[in-house]
């Protein structure tokens, strides 16, 4: 169930508005490389389900041979029930590795997909997005993808399996028994898919309350000298901290509190089965018509057909996240990218604007009609008032956006012939926020 409440406490707020299929057919190239993978752990997941139906049985014969039978037919079914022990977790050794493969193999080439487009996409498109935001993208919905859609549906797909596969035994072994039971199950789906939903609902209100603490946290390291001049702000300042720390706080423990609820709500259920087993089942052991060995199968069963439940209502309620999650990467993965010419040639330095207007939002323009000419070896200073226009030359000539209208030469050539990387290298451009890359003093000079 981890993976559910990861999904639940990491995705952001918000249903896909795409349908299953689109969202699926989005995400299915990116899995197919590892569908060897995927095929072998949903191999290994089948094969360990066939083990656990036929242990509780295994367990029941053994308690009988042993109550009564002969000493050859015990070791017989001791050594087989050891075997099919073995096997079992060896099969789930296998099952977790092949998993883990594919879940963090995707993970890292999600990533390192996104992180391409990001460094491709036109920085437009990237504006119009908090950098939080595409952050989160990277890390947490690729993190919540990589597990529902390898291990997560898996894990669906078995758990509904277990269920079915228990049941069917349960009705074999006793039906009296089953029908005993089976009146619990309405309560049982009622119960998880209620607090499933108000889970869910915690933890997006929690998730809310952590963003508050970390955006007051870089509010107050990015602001640290403001902060420390006024002593009154920073008293203001650690007043506030407090209260969404305490919200923050407050939130989290209710969703702890929410999931421990299934757990105990579970638990209470499984007594009650258990308990009604066991009364009815010791009369029919005492009347002679069923023997303990049977009641104890029946018990590993009911075990076996109650856990999934739980599970599963998690998993339809995190999967809407995944499946969101999923969206707005897809999304991403689709964002527009620059485009360049092929123009190499050597560079002498003639710039050149003609009748040159854009602005970074529409009909609110920031340059109209500029028009300049700087021959190579002059030395031009441009002067204005912040927010004239200035730094904002310097990205179109670099292309980090595009005019609206007019043309911007380079030694006689539009800018947008010119090979992207080739013109930024051959530009010097010292931005008024310089950003500094890990790494070597030598790497920010040249790279």
């Amino acid at each position: 169930m981890g993976w559910r409440l990861a999904a639940l406490g990491k995705c952001e707020e918000g249903l896909p508005s795409l349908s299953f299929r689109e969202i699926l057919r989005r995400v299915a190239p990116l899995i197919r490389p590892y569908a060897k993978y995927v095929y072998a752990a949903a191999a290994a997941t089948v094969l360990r389900l066939l083990l656990n139906l036929a242990i509780p049985v295994l367990m029941g014969l053994l308690i009988d041979s042993a109550m009564g039978g002969s000493f050859g037919e015990l070791t017989s079914l001791s050594l087989v029930f050891l075997g099919c022990a073995a096997a079992y977790w060896w099969v789930g050794y296998a099952r977790a590795y092949f998993m883990i493969v594919a879940g963090q193999s995707l993970v890292r080439d999600l990533r390192a997909a996104l992180l391409d487009k990001l460094l491709r996409a036109r920085i437009e498109v990237l504006s119009k997005e908090e950098v939080g935001r595409l952050v989160s993208r990277v890390m947490n919905d690729v993190d919540v993808i990589g597990d529902a859609f390898t291990g997560g549906l898996i894990d669906a797909v078995a758990d509904a399996i277990t269920m079915v596969g228990a049941l069917a035994v349960m009705v074999t072994i006793s039906s009296r028994l089953t029908l005993v039971v089976l009146p619990l199950l309405p309560a049982v789906l009622l119960i998880n898919y209620h607090l499933a939903a108000k889970a869910r609902k915690t933890f997006r209100m929690a998730r809310k309350a952590v963003a508050k603490v970390t955006a007051k946290v870089e509010q107050e390291v990015s602001g640290a000298a403001v902060v420390k001049t006024y002593v009154r702000r920073r008293d203001i300042n650690e007043r506030e901290f407090e209260e969404v720390s305490k919200e923050s706080v407050s939130l989290n423990v209710e969703a702890a509190k929410v999931v421990s609820s299934v757990d105990l709500l579970m638990s209470v259920m499984r007594a009650l089965g258990i308990a009604a087993i066991l009364y009815v089942g010791g009369v029919l052991v005492l009347g002679g018509e069923m023997t303990v060995g049977t009641i104890v199968a029946f018990y590993g069963y009911l075990s076996m057909f109650f856990r999934p439940l739980q599970t599963l209502a998690m998993f339809f309620n995190s999967i809407q996240s995944a499946l969101a999650a999923a969206e707005r990467v897809t999304e991403l993965l689709k964002a527009e990218e620059e485009e360049g010419g092929a123009l190499r040639s050597p560079v002498k330095g003639y710039v050149e604007l003609r009748n040159v207007h854009f602005g970074y939002e529409r009909n609110l323009p920031v340059i109209k009609g500029v028009s300049l000419e700087v021959k190579p070896g002059e030395l031009v200073a441009i002067v204005g008032p912040t927010g004239s226009g200035k730094s904002t030359l310097a990205k179109l000539l670099l292309r980090f956006y595009d005019p609206w209208s007019g043309e911007i030469l380079l030694d006689g050539r539009r800018v947008d012939e010119y090979d992207l990387s080739y013109l930024r290298r051959v530009i010097a451009y010292v931005p008024q926020e310089p950003a500094v890359i890990s790494g070597k003093v030598y790497d920010n000079l040249v790279a």
